[in-house]
């Protein structure tokens, strides 16, 4: 039976770094980046890899914030990638940079009520990124310290299963270098974190999702609907009115035709055929001016 794999599911606000660290992870380029506020993920993104013989699986989701989207569709979005860990997950990425301030507080707060629930924070790892002195275990403590003593973020982080701080766009040494070394700190910690997150939550939010998704399907199918009846009714009224044209027609030729006598035994005769001839014969017999063809030669 093959090793059930580690799953990791990646969180945070657009431009912080959350699908370069999936890079990282993958060892990679896999995942669409952008040096700019605005998301390119625009669902979600999978992928899997090996690193000492254990199996991950990465999964990258659209920005919680500052997507240039409507909140709840931001919502719908991540969604989709609920269907990835529906039998749970090892592992929530919380992926930050520079300040950590209320954006990200209500980011975590959301995770808890409701995208998981008050348990989530004992599976997420909050991680750093861009930080330049990631390998220096003083620099990176005193971060941890300070961001403890600030009492709106202290309380909640403190729940966190742990804080780590990586550097993918490093100055201070080689790019590759600093990848590599970024990878192995969250790999080292990631490869413990072996137990499977499955709160009751992600089942009910995945039930109320799929019957979201009925209904926004259901809706889609009925405009779909009305909007071939729209263009039915279209249809008919144009046709509708090709024909008033065409009796319109006819019957300006009827006026000008019908004195003539020849017309009207022609007519009565049958041998004005379609649909100039029944109008003439209708029109002829209603008006009294037909007159047999035996009188007429009588």
């Amino acid at each position: 039976m093959s090793q059930q794999p580690i799953v990791l599911f990646l969180v945070g606000t657009t431009g912080k770094g959350k699908s370069t660290l999936a890079n990282v992870l993958t060892n990679s380029d896999s995942f669409e980046t952008s040096a700019g506020c605005q998301s390119l993920t625009t669902n979600h993104q999978r992928e899997e890899f090996t690193y000492n013989g254990k199996r991950y699986i990465v999964i990258d989701t659209c920005g919680l914030t500052n997507t240039g989207r409507d909140p709840r569709e931001v919502m719908y979005l991540i969604s989709f990638a609920y269907r990835e860990i529906k039998n749970g997950v090892h592992q929530v990425l919380f992926v930050t940079s520079g300040k950590f301030g209320e954006e990200e507080r209500n980011n975590l707060k959301l995770l808890q009520s409701f995208m998981f629930d008050q348990q989530v924070l004992k599976f997420t790892t909050v991680v750093r990124t861009n930080f330049d002195s990631f390998c220096d275990p003083i620099a990176t403590q005193r971060d941890i310290d300070d961001l403890y003593l600030v009492r709106e973020c202290g309380s909640i982080l403190r729940k966190c299963n742990k804080i780590l701080h990586v550097n993918n766009l490093n100055r201070l040494i080689d790019s590759s270098q600093s990848r590599k070394r970024s990878r192995e700190i969250l790999l080292n910690h990631l490869s413990t974190c072996t137990t499977v997150y499955c709160p009751d939550a992600l089942v009910s939010f995945n039930e109320r999702i799929n019957e979201y998704r009925t209904e926004v399907e259901n809706l889609n199918a009925a405009l779909n609907e009305n909007q071939i009846n729209e263009e039915t009714i279209t249809q008919l009224r144009l046709q509708v009115e090709q024909q008033n044209n065409q009796i319109a027609t006819t019957m300006k030729l009827l006026q000008s035709v019908k004195e003539h006598k020849l017309w009207q035994h022609l007519a009565t005769l049958g041998m004005v055929v379609g649909p100039i001839g029944t109008i003439l014969r209708a029109s002829l017999s209603r008006k009294g001016v037909i007159k047999s063809f035996r009188h007429f030669f009588k």
